[in-house]
């Protein structure tokens, strides 16, 4: 009967989780991780794991508190609360035990926040050198340099993490998660959307273009002609049917929009946005740089959690395969081919 990695790892102690725990290679971008894995990751986990259930039991101490303190008070407001306080003061008291309620959930909320910082950084750090990358758990605010590419959605507030910079195959990258809220004050309260999830990127391409090419999710016809009309760029149309479906091209240079823009590299664009679960990307060519916006429901780079073993290598497997994901927009895309798109 063959045991599996996790299965070692719940029978070992903490402490010896780099004798317990191995990692199998599976996938062509694993190749050379294993040996990898033994040096650098192995040795640290029982020191991480000891820190896991630390932080679990704190985390179970403080949520337990707060909710037998949250109990009596709760009561009281319902039973006590509209005789006790005069309606000029109801707001005022309601935004207290908001303010309150949010207090208490970051101090419970803490001792798990602060291992996964952590784990980022003693675990998803070397990942990251495993592929000659650059990491930092709390982004680098990549968004920021997208200027006016004209793809990012509109927002006033923004939210990010995760982010990795470096090179593959000699091309410029990084990328990290991205999360774009639009806020909206009313009368009524504070109402907030979220307007993009999913992930940012930027690659250095081997050109540099006059013009300003931008490519975005089709609305459909009457959206699209809305957006047409206020778009200072010209709507471009391509020949490419399955593309013409799923995306909208606008270009101050028709030109060079459709030599960008090729039968072959818009199928690579295809299979690009086919390989995040059909998204509805957005992608920018200015300059000498390929923006990309990449919306994607699920938390990446996410290979930890307070309530489960860290003695264990699916969580890693996953995290090797999106940061593989991610840098093979270079491969699917061919951006380290020195002849042309």
């Amino acid at each position: 009967m063959t045991i599996s990695d996790a299965d070692r790892a719940r029978r070992a102690p903490a402490g010896d989780a780099d004798a317990a725990i191995a990692f199998e290679e599976r996938e062509a971008h694993e190749a050379g991780f294993a040996a990898f894995f033994e040096a650098h990751i192995a040795p640290i986990l029982g020191n991480v794991e000891d820190a896991r259930l630390e932080a679990r039991k704190t985390f179970n101490f403080r949520l337990f508190l707060a909710v037998l303190a949250a109990i009596p008070v709760a009561t009281a407001g319902i039973l006590f609360g509209p005789r006790l306080i005069s309606p000029d003061y109801f707001d005022v008291s309601l935004g207290a035990a908001l303010f309150a309620a949010v207090g208490a959930g970051i101090w419970v909320n803490r001792p798990r926040t602060t291992f996964l910082i952590g784990f980022k950084q003693d675990v998803l750090r070397p990942i990251a050198a495993f592929f000659e990358l650059s990491f930092d758990a709390k982004g680098r605010n990549l968004c920021s340099s997208f200027g006016d590419t004209g793809i990012l959605h509109d927002h006033n507030e923004r939210k990010f993490e995760d982010g990795f910079w470096g090179e593959y195959r000699g091309v410029e990258l990084a990328f990290e998660e991205v999360k774009l809220v639009k806020v909206t004050r009313t009368n009524k309260g504070t109402r907030r959307k979220t307007v993009f999830d999913g992930v940012a990127v930027m690659l250095r391409m081997n050109k540099r273009f006059k013009g300003h090419t931008i490519v975005k999710e089709d609305l459909g016809t009457a959206f699209n002609w809305i957006r047409d009309k206020t778009n200072a760029l010209e709507t471009v149309k391509l020949e490419d049917p399955r593309f013409e479906d799923r995306f909208e091209v606008y270009a101050s240079d028709q030109i060079e929009a459709r030599y960008l823009l090729t039968p072959a590299f818009m199928e690579r664009m295809l299979a690009v946005a086919d390989a995040f679960d059909k998204a509805r990307l957005r992608a920018c060519f200015r300059d000498d740089r390929l923006y990309l916006l990449i919306p994607y429901g699920k938390n990446l780079f996410e290979a930890a959690s307070l309530h489960k073993t860290v003695l264990e290598t699916d969580s890693l497997r996953k995290v090797l395969r999106q940061i593989q994901e991610l840098r093979g927009i270079v491969d699917a895309l061919k951006l380290n081919e020195r002849l042309g798109l």
